[in-house]
């Protein structure tokens, strides 16, 4: 990360600094036990993290959801 420089331009430094309300957030899920089951056997078989799998079919209905 390149420091801060004060003598920039309005808004260049922006460009540079980290706020917090813009970095991913962590998310809880519940799930029954077999829909957990499911998807823990799904992501083995294609070679993926439970994680990662879950994250692929939450990015997928958002996407359809849209706007």
């Amino acid at each position: 990360m390149m420091p801060v420089n004060e003598e920039s331009t309005p808004g260049s430094a922006d460009l540079f600094r980290l706020r917090e309300d813009q970095l991913p957030q962590r998310l809880q899920l519940e799930l029954p036990e077999e829909v957990l089951d499911r998807l823990q056997r799904s992501a083995e078989q294609s070679g993926r993290c439970l994680n990662e799998l879950l994250v692929e079919l939450l990015d997928r209905a958002l996407q359809q959801q849209g706007p």
